[in-house]
């Protein structure tokens, strides 16, 4: 194993640890079941599909439509 070897293994390493981090950090709990914008619950159905959204459909729509951009 050459010093390449090594290095891409360290770095493989620190990779693998700032995902499973991060994997925490996304994780929430059971009864988080509330969409964070409008309060509704969100569907379970939606909540099996996408295990860490956060907020319902509608309201993902929403945040995912391009914001406009006024022109005088």
């Amino acid at each position: 194993m050459d010093d390449a070897d090594r290095a891409s293994d360290i770095e493989l390493a620190r990779v693998q640890k700032s995902l499973l981090s991060i994997k925490k950090e996304l994780k929430f709990e059971p009864e988080d079941i509330y969409c964070i914008e409008c309060g509704d619950e969100i569907p379970e159905e939606r909540r099996h599909a996408m295990p860490n959204c956060i907020r319902c459909v509608t309201c993902q729509e929403l945040d995912e439509r391009p914001r406009r951009v006024k022109r005088y």
